[in-house]
């Protein structure tokens, strides 16, 4: 989305690879995911903070599936400016993005928050499919396909996990898989996946794990509907995108 719009991108895997590499180079702005290995969100923020002073103030802006008000408290509590909600659209993310790179930003000033946090209970949101399909006009590869088999590869993998964690009573891994499922479906429109998911991760921060086998079933069914929508979409795609890409 960044690069289609002309801005220069790093990306790196982890909280402690955005310290190392914000450190090495200067940014206009960091895209700062909050669930990350090594250095969570919050962490790596803080860091970076410490490391920047009174000095410099580079914007931060939160990526989370989060859309409550506590979520967007906390980032800003943190140290961070502004954040998205996921499912991400382009135009809120170059709106933010271009708001941050501003020169007469105030250091330390709040951003409002800009984002799709849709509280839709449909399947799936066709909306962010033609989003994306607009997105990979001109590629070379079937981005939409390959992005959901990507997450369906990935969410299949989190669930015997996320499992596995509720029958051990793991909470701590139970939240964050959760909120992981919970992430990558909302990206791809898949909003009742997202809130069955977010369900059992409230569950999960707050130690309260007795139901949670029977909230594991609801996610699981959620998923199994998405799985066939968003391979209804993709198929879509293939057959549909020359027609698309002249549109």
């Amino acid at each position: 989305m960044l690069t289609s719009a002309g801005y220069e991108v790093d990306s790196v895997l982890d909280g402690a690879a955005a310290v190392a590499a914000s450190a090495a180079s200067p940014y206009d702005a960091i895209l700062m995911d909050c669930q990350m290995p090594e250095l969570n969100g919050y962490e790596a923020t803080a860091a970076i903070r410490d490391r920047e002073g009174t000095d410099h103030h580079t914007p931060i802006i939160a990526l989370t599936a989060g859309a409550r008000r506590e979520d967007r408290d906390r980032c800003l509590a943190e140290g961070m400016d502004s954040y998205l909600a996921k499912p991400v659209s382009k135009d809120a993310l170059l709106a933010l993005v271009a708001r941050c790179v501003q020169h007469d930003h105030e250091i330390g000033a709040p951003l409002s928050r800009i984002g799709h946090a849709s509280q839709t209970e449909s399947t799936i949101d066709t909306e962010v499919f033609d989003e994306l399909r607009m997105l990979a006009q001109g590629l070379d590869r079937d981005l939409v396909s390959d992005l959901v088999d990507a997450f369906l590869l990935d969410t299949d993998v989190r669930l015997v996990e996320l499992r596995a964690g509720i029958e051990r009573g793991d909470a701590a891994v139970v939240g964050r898989i959760a909120h992981q499922i919970k992430g990558g479906g909302a990206q791809l429109g898949g909003h009742r996946l997202a809130s069955s998911c977010g369900r059992l991760e409230q569950q999960a921060a707050a130690g309260a794990l007795s139901g949670a086998l029977i909230d594991l079933r609801e996610v699981e069914l959620d998923y199994e509907e998405l799985s066939y929508a968003l391979r209804a979409q993709s198929v879509h795609t293939e057959r549909h995108g020359d027609c698309d890409m002249t549109g």
